[in-house]
């Protein structure tokens, strides 16, 4: 699914860019030619000015000269339509345009002139009155300058268009690929939690019923008390994991924040020793238990303590101790077993949901692999950390809370 959202937002992103950057570079293109026709146009003004101011004194010179012969031209008209005077490489040519010209101010239009060029030039005329005699002053620039200038610019679009296509492209993939790698992490640790989860509960339903199927089948040598008895732990170790997984659904749903209260730490941690010296499997040490107050939901910090304090009973040899104390802006809780620990390589994992280490594989001995991750995700609602600390032997888990 993530390949196929990075491959669709990279054709989109390219097409986009290519219809914007075909957009810019018209216009660019457009603004350019507007710009140096502009120029090329108050160029040939200018030499205009020059020739009428000289008419309008009287004299009709006897050459009329432009910048550049090749390039442009001027041609003196009278009222009749003969051409009276004209640059040099215009001499003995008729009038090349042939537009009116008002009797004050400017007109400027492209005229083709064969005579001179294939491309077309931008021609001014204007009237001039010189004695008794009105005449119109033709003065005329080829465009093919302009025409260079928008052919090397289009060029250069044209090479580098392509080019910023692949950068926008390749970047576009990237980005992407980065924006959509936490989404594609979740929804592979999604399809691994759906999968583990149906093997957890299949498993003891499995059981079930080929208990069942065998004691139907055989009714004469069935025991039905003890099989209503392995159903009855099946049952409950499937209801413990339905509720297991109630509880993080709930904790990773966008709800409001639960409520929460001024709760005494200490008190809820004994509360939890007492369960456990009560089941009597491992020796308990909560003399380093004291007194603090954090403000946080009861019945979730309830659920992470009996999870860490569980867990080192189910991997205690003999021991497990718990200590709760201040320290600075945060309180802390920590719970040491003295079993087999974790290694090093794997202590990364011990957070995971339905991870077991290798000696908690079994199913009287382990669980479902839920209880940390349970409790590191509460825990983290409340704005704090659950770590696995490094200890001389056995797993030390430290909850730290702020206070």
């Amino acid at each position: 699914m993530g390949h196929g959202v990075r491959v669709r937002a990279t054709i989109a992103a390219t097409l986009a860019f290519s219809v914007a950057l075909a957009a810019g570079a018209w216009f660019v293109v457009d603004r350019q030619r507007s710009a140096l026709t502009a120029d090329l146009e108050t160029t040939v003004r200018l030499r205009a000015d020059d020739l009428g101011a000289a008419l309008a004194a009287g004299e009709l010179p006897e050459s009329v000269a432009v910048p550049v012969e090749d390039r442009a031209f001027a041609q003196i008209v009278d009222g009749s339509g003969e051409v009276v005077r004209a640059s040099p490489n215009v001499e003995g040519e008729p009038v090349l345009a042939s537009f009116a010209v008002p009797t004050s101010g400017y007109v400027a239009h492209p005229v083709e002139i064969g005579a001179l060029s294939d491309t077309a030039f931008t021609v001014v005329g204007r009237q001039v009155r010189s004695g008794p005699s009105v005449l119109s002053l033709y003065v005329g620039a080829s465009l093919e300058p302009v025409d260079e200038s928008v052919r090397e610019l289009g060029t250069t679009l044209a090479i580098g268009a392509p080019l910023l296509l692949l950068m926008v492209a390749a970047l576009t993939w990237v980005v992407v690929g980065r924006a959509l790698r936490p989404v594609d992490e979740a929804a592979a640790r999604e399809r691994r939690f759906v999968a583990d989860a149906s093997h957890e509960m299949r498993s003891p339903l499995t059981g079930m019923r080929a208990q069942l199927e065998v004691d139907l089948a055989h009714p004469e040598t069935a025991d039905w008390q003890a099989t209503e008895r392995e159903v009855l732990d099946e049952t409950l170790r499937l209801q413990r994991l339905v509720d297991d997984l109630l509880v993080l659904a709930r904790a990773e749903a966008p709800v409001d924040r639960p409520q929460r209260e001024l709760v005494d730490l200490d008190d809820l941690v004994l509360k939890g020793v007492r369960r456990l010296r009560v089941r009597g499997k491992v020796r308990i040490d909560a003399g380093a238990v004291h007194p603090v107050q954090v403000v946080a939901d009861p019945d979730a910090l309830t659920r992470v303590v009996h999870n860490l304090l569980d867990n080192a009973e189910r991997h205690g040899r003999g021991e497990v101790v718990v200590t709760v104390q201040e320290n600075g802006s945060h309180v802390e809780v920590t719970v040491t077993d003295d079993g087999p620990g974790v290694p090093a390589e794997r202590r990364e994992s011990i957070f995971e949901r339905f991870f077991r280490s290798d000696d908690a594989r079994s199913r009287d001995r382990g669980g479902a692999g839920l209880g940390l991750a349970i409790a590191q995700q509460i825990v983290t609602a409340h704005g704090g950390t659950l770590t696995l600390e490094p200890t001389h032997a056995g797993a030390r888990f430290v909850v730290r809370l702020p206070s």
